[in-house]
């Protein structure tokens, strides 16, 4: 963690460790600036000489006061935002690497939540510990030499207190990093059920149902509880540790202050060392259990950092690209015996997949819920990797490819897609919208899906943000959402195209007239369709059927309807559904 901050800050850790630095000698001069006042005002009683020295402890401390105020106000926040920025840039470069197969796990959830709440702050959090250290050595030294300049055996009793002290603070450091490891699956649940009346879908399924509000009342009340489960679960220790703590330091102030007055009334120490001593005791006590704290803070922050690197190791064993920079044109998709499980799943999602799709073909692919369908197009799109098997293009594995040349080249539009609180063009690009050529694009595959006149009546055009939550942007219905996404497809040229139910939430008509135009500009692509609707799959030069993760049946529209098997029952029941606007054609000529 040091690393970050040196690597993105050197200065931060340069100023808060010569902060600390000059802190320590300050603190010590107090002390002996103050004995010198005492005594002078009680052996002498001048007057005078006692303001002079106030006035310079006063001088002394608001200029070192006013630097540390500049620089911790200024620079320095300025600097941890650096820090913080780098560090969440890095972060998002790990998570985009990480195997898509992880974010079915729960305790992944847990451990990435865990990353991204404390990484950047646990950062410069083991940068404050160090300073903290060099303070603390600083502070340390400069009181110790007064002390034994002085009264030599108080240390003992400073000492004395100091390890019981670290006795305690040990267990009480395993006691709080076994609470926040106990209460994070409870905090994230609770993050989610307060996030519920902030979404805006949420929100609206809230004043629909009156009974969710119930619901979610209950739940959240589930949460608190839990929450305060912990605290009666941990409390006995709580209460033991912090006791333990407060009685030490009570013990050891109480000690010295006896043992410095007995001294004082024989007459071995003055007035001002008395106040000296005292200080420095004081203060020697708070900053050795302090720094015996630092010893239990750098064991806190391992403990934290090993599941730190543990998370930052998932973005190494993620799906390995390789090196090649191009897909052929026209490549051949080969399925070599794929088969997929999902991470905690006893069965698996696909088997054994022997498929060949020739370049330029128009697949579609149907089948029952659950069948597979989006697990296979998933795998072709390099989301997930075969449990077995292989997925070859152009005659070689995905794996192969640079995982940017294959993202060129392999275009999918989702069936649960994202749309980001970005512009509207940079939606439609996935990027920045950098040159007229790309307002051109975009306004092309706008106008491609029918949302051009739309979006060129807007005060701001492709420019307005996708959001009212940070602007006033638009919120588009859920048919011109769709037809945003499926704008993606059109814009992004791949070679390769996978459509996973892109048509849900259009009415048929739109949905006619926008695939037309994916499959007109696709001419020369490779098309591949996971669909429901039988007038979808009726323009396709072959249909494949999967069920229980293996194909069971392949061939035409037509040429599966002779064979009177799965495909011509899901017809008749109703499975593949036909739309009222069926007299619309795709393709000329297709029955």
């Amino acid at each position: 963690m040091l690393s970050y901050v040196l690597r993105y800050s050197p200065i931060y850790l340069i100023l808060t460790i010569g902060m600390a630095f000059l802190g320590g000698l300050v603190s010590a001069a107090n002390i002996l600036l103050m004995r010198y006042v005492i005594d002078t005002a009680n052996d002498s009683g001048n007057l005078e000489l006692v303001a002079l020295f106030v006035l310079a402890i006063t001088a002394m401390n608001i200029l070192i006061g006013l630097a540390e105020t500049t620089l911790s106000s200024i620079v320095l926040t300025k600097q941890q935002y650096k820090i913080q920025q780098k560090i969440q840039i890095e972060l998002f470069s790990v998570v985009n690497r990480i195997q898509f197969k992880y974010y079915d796990n729960a305790e992944f959830y847990n451990q990435f939540a865990l990353a991204l709440n404390q990484a950047e702050n646990r950062a410069l959090g083991v940068a404050q510990t160090v300073t903290s250290f060099v303070g603390n050595i600083t502070r340390i030294s400069a009181l110790l030499s007064i002390i034994i300049s002085l009264s030599p055996s108080v240390v003992l009793f400073i000492l004395m207190g100091a390890a019981i002290s670290l006795f305690i603070q040990k267990g009480n450091v395993k006691l709080k990093q076994q609470i926040v490891l106990a209460s994070q699956p409870i905090q994230r649940r609770g993050m989610y059920l307060k996030s519920t009346v902030y979404n805006r879908e949420c929100a609206q399924e809230l004043r629909m149902h009156p009974g969710v509000q119930a619901l979610l009342t209950e739940k959240y009340s589930a949460f608190t509880n839990a929450a305060m489960g912990l605290v009666d679960r941990f409390r006995n220790r709580t209460i033991l540790y912090s006791t333990g703590t407060a009685t030490t330091s009570a013990l050891v102030n109480a000690v010295s202050i006896l043992y410095l007055a007995t001294r004082l009334s024989r007459g071995v120490i003055s007035v001002g060392d008395f106040s000296a001593l005292l200080a420095s005791c004081t203060q020697l006590y708070g900053l050795a259990n302090s720094f015996f704290g630092i010893g239990v803070s750098f064991y806190e922050h391992s403990v934290y950092i090993q599941q730190f690197r543990d998370f930052l190791a998932l973005g190494q064993q993620e799906y390995s690209w390789g090196n090649l920079e191009q897909i052929p044109n026209q490549a051949e998709i080969i399925f070599d015996d794929v088969s997929f499980q999902y991470d905690g799943n006893d069965k698996k999602a696909l088997q054994h997949i022997h498929l060949r799709i020739a370049p330029g073909e128009k697949l579609a692919i149907v089948g029952v819920n659950g069948a597979g369908k989006s697990t296979l197009v998933k795998l072709l799109a390099g989301i997930y990797s075969p449990t077995e098997g292989s997925i070859l293009v152009g005659g070689t594995p995905i794996s192969r490819y640079r995982e940017d040349a294959y993202r060129n080249s392999v275009n999918m539009v989702l069936q649960h897609y994202a749309l980001f609180a970005f512009t509207i063009g940079e939606n439609v690009l996935m990027r920045h919208v950098i040159s007229e050529e790309d307002r051109k694009t975009v306004e092309e595959a706008l106008r491609a899906v029918d949302l051009w006149d739309k979006v060129s009546a807007l005060p701001n055009g492709i420019d307005t943000e996708m959001t009212r939550e940070f602007s006033s942007g638009i919120i588009l219905s859920g048919g011109e959402q769709q037809k945003l996404a499926l704008a993606r497809a059109y814009a992004q040229k791949s070679q390769i195209l996978i459509l996973d139910e892109p048509s849900s939430s259009l009415d048929a008509f739109a949905e006619t007239n926008i695939l037309s135009q994916l499959y007109q500009a696709g001419r020369d692509k490779t098309i591949i369709l996971v669909t429901h609707k039988l007038m979808d799959v009726k323009w396709a030069d072959r249909i494949i059927v999967l069920n229980g993760g293996r194909i069971i049946e392949v061939g035409t529209h037509k040429q599966l309807l002779r064979k009177n098997q799965e495909y011509a029952a899901m017809i008749h029941l109703g499975t593949l559904k036909s739309d009222d606007n069926t007299n619309h054609r795709l393709r000329k000529g297709v029955d």
